[in-house]
Parts: structure tokens; sequence; C-alpha cells
């Protein structure tokens, strides 16, 4: 190549002399530049081809010398067809996914040179029952976008080095042994869309990062050791469509900022425990995907609940027993009431209510119909305890008693009922 460029520029120095024109110089210093580009892709070219062959190299030698595959076969060469191996149309590694039910990692877990799959876009190893802490190779993996690890007995923190698997889309360690509390760096995972931690010894406070992972759209912290209150954070997951932070240690109220949450969705049935929910002001539940019967029971007494009683309620039509005596609720009985026909066990007493006797009258003549029904024994408290001076200021007691008194003939079983204090 020295040769050809000297001989170029004595070329140039002639033609400047004789006074050829610029364009043929130009023509043949064109071809001199491509010669050189053509060497330089060629190089280039050799390059790539010995370092694709070394990867494909480094990457068969670490899936036999890992052990996991014991018994099914050591060539190297074929082991794009080994079970739970997946390549791409070079050859390389970009899944690792071995079922679970014809092989088990087990404690081999560390024998795998995970530095080795530069390529790795899926490493999944549930049930595999492996043990230990996690590599820290695999934090490294450049191209890696999904990571299940759950149903082990894996155990340690869950290291910062998390933060550095910028690619990942889901992530999820369920049912191990990790302990402490949730690395902050997780909030550098920008691309991340499921995370479920759940079923592990997590404690701490849940971290305020994570209010930056904007395409979040499942986050699951169920049953951990998880203290402090929810963050405000949380609000900004806009794409949040499941949000299970149930069996923690959380403290405080329920921020005014998860009303952002717009895609959340609630699936499943609403379990009976939600009449627990001593201090509940408003619920709202529309709009969702739940499925099941509505729970039987509405017990909210000994509370400090005001105000007058929601009509709405009459539309809890399979609602058996509720129990909102011993609070501070004013104001009529709705007659929406007497839509519940499958009322059986109602207690207002000890508050502050009013109301209609025929009304009341109805609701219990219904009641005693659906216990009728059930083989069970109606029990109506209205509790209308205010003290009275004379009887001719509560009227509609005796009206009560009246119709009560009619219902009883029409209904052939003994019932037993709760009036005006008799508890």
């Amino acid at each position: 190549m020295d040769r050809e460029k000297r001989q170029f520029l004595a070329t140039q120095s002639e033609a400047l002399a004789s006074g050829i024109g610029v364009d043929r110089l130009w023509t043949h210093a064109s071809a001199l530049v491509w010669k050189e580009m053509s060497y330089v892709v060629v190089s280039c070219t050799g390059l790539v081809a010995a370092l694709d062959s070394a990867l494909l190299a480094s990457e068969g030698k670490a899936l036999l010398e890992s052990g996991w595959w014991n018994g099914y076969d050591n060539f190297t060469s074929r082991r794009c067809r080994w079970p739970g191996i997946f390549c791409n149309h070079a050859g390389s590694v970009i899944e690792i996914s071995p079922p679970s039910e014809f092989l088990k990692v087990r404690n081999k877990f560390g024998e795998m040179n995970f530095s080795c799959f530069s390529n790795l876009v899926r490493l999944e190893l549930a049930n595999h029952e492996l043990n230990g802490t996690i590599p820290s190779q695999i934090y490294s993996l450049p191209k890696l976008r999904y990571l299940n690890l759950s149903s082990n007995n894996l155990t340690g923190e869950l290291p910062t080095s998390l933060g550095n698997l910028s690619r990942l889309v889901e992530l999820d360690f369920s049912f191990n042994h990790f302990f402490t509390s949730i690395p902050p760096e997780l909030g550098n995972l920008k691309n991340l869309e499921i995370l479920d931690v759940s079923y592990n010894k997590l404690n701490g406070p849940i971290s305020q990062t994570l209010g930056s992972l904007a395409k979040l759209r499942s986050l699951n912290l169920h049953r951990n050791q998880i203290n402090g209150p929810i963050p405000s954070e949380i609000g900004s997951l806009t794409n949040l469509e499941n949000l299970d932070l149930g069996s923690n240690k959380l403290v405080g109220s329920i921020r005014p900022m998860l009303g952002r949450l717009s895609n959340l969705r609630i699936t499943g049935p609403i379990p009976s425990e939600i009449g627990n929910l001593k201090n509940l002001d408003s619920l709202y539940l529309n709009s969702n995907y739940i499925t099941g019967s509505i729970p039987f029971a509405l017990d909210l007494c000994s509370n400090r609940i005001s105000g007058s009683i929601p009509t709405t309620l009459g539309s809890l039509s399979y609602l058996k027993d509720i129990d909102l005596s011993r609070n501070q609720i004013d104001g009529s009985i709705p007659v929406e009431i007497g839509n519940l026909a499958n009322l059986v066990s109602l207690d207002l007493s000890l508050n502050k209510i009013s109301g209609n006797g025929q009304l009341k009258a109805a609701i219990l003549v219904t009641s005693l119909k659906a216990g009728d029904d059930r083989n069970m024994d109606p029990c109506i408290s209205f509790g209308l305890e205010r003290q009275y001076e004379t009887t001719q200021e509560r009227p509609d007691e005796l009206d009560l008693e009246l119709a009560y008194e009619n219902a009883m003939h029409s209904i052939y079983y003994k019932s037993s009922v709760i009036i005006e204090g008799k508890h």
C-alpha cells in the first residue's frame, strides 16, 4: 500500500506539471481510498467473527461446566437444542429457562458463569429448589429483560446492584427468604413493568423511589414485614393495574394520591373481612373485575360513625346481617332498606335514629320471611333508645308493635325479635 501511495504522489506532481485535469487525479485518489477502506472492512469483519466465535465457545463452556444438563448432552455445538436453552440466529444464548419438571438446578446455581452470556434476555429459574444467595454476575447482564427466581429458597439482601439492570421489564423474586429493605436503586429500572417480591421477609419502609417506575403495571409486596406509611409517590404510578400491599405492617392513612391510579383494577371476590373496617368512611369499587358474591355481613358497630344511613345500603341485596349499633348515626331509616330481601339480622340500636313505624314493620316482615326460608330466627333491633316524657311522643313505636303483632300471626314459627332496648 505504501508503494501505491508513493506512485499516487508522483503521478499527482507530474499531472500538475503537465497540466492534466484535476478530475483524473480525483478518480485515481478515490480508487486508492476505496482500497484502503476495503482492507479495513475485511480486517474488522475478521475481528468480529473471531469475537463471536470466542463468545459462543465461552457460552458453551459455561453451560457444560455448570452441570445443569448432566446426562443430556456433552456436545456444546448442540447447546441450542438443550432443554430450556434458546439462541438467536447467530447461535448465541438469549434465554435460559430449564423446565423444572425435567431437571432441578438446586445447589448448582452458583456453578454457572453468567458473565459469559452478554446476549441473555431471559433468565427463568422458578421452582428449582435454589438456595443461598444470587450470583453477583447476574446483575451485570447488559441485555437482561426478564428475571424470574420465584418459589425457591434464596436468601440474603436484595443488592443495590439490581439497579444496574436498566433494560429489565419483569422482576419476580416471590416466595423466597430475602430480608432487609427494598433497595432504593430499584427506582433506576425505568423499563420495569412487573415487580413481585411477595412472600419474603423484607422489612423497612416502601422506598419512595418506586414512584419513579412510570411503566410499572403490577406491584406486589404481599406478605412481608414492610412497615411505615404508604409513600405518596406511589400515586405517580398512573399505569399501575395491580397493587398488593397486604399482610405487612403498614401504618397511617391511605394517601389521597392513590386516587390518581385510574388504571388500577381489583380482581377476585370481596373478602368477608371487609366488615372489620371499623373506620371506613367511603369505599368505591366501581369499574373493576370483582367476582363472587357480596359479603353476607356488614359489621361496623362500636365506632364513631355519624350522619344518616345511606340509601345505597338497600342495593346490597345479598346482605343477611347488618350491625351499625353503638355509633352516632342519626336521621331516619331509608326506605331502601326494605329491599334487603335476605336480611335476617339488623342492629341499629344505641344510635340517634328516628323513623316511620310502618317502614320498620315492613322490614320486620321481610326479615321474618327471609329467616323462614333459611330456618333462622330473625333478630331485629331499631334501637330508638331516646328518653321520652310521654308515650304521645313516640307513636311510631306503638305502630311498630301493632304491626309486629299482626306480622306474627302470618308467620308459622316462633321468632326472636329485639325491639326498643330489650337487648
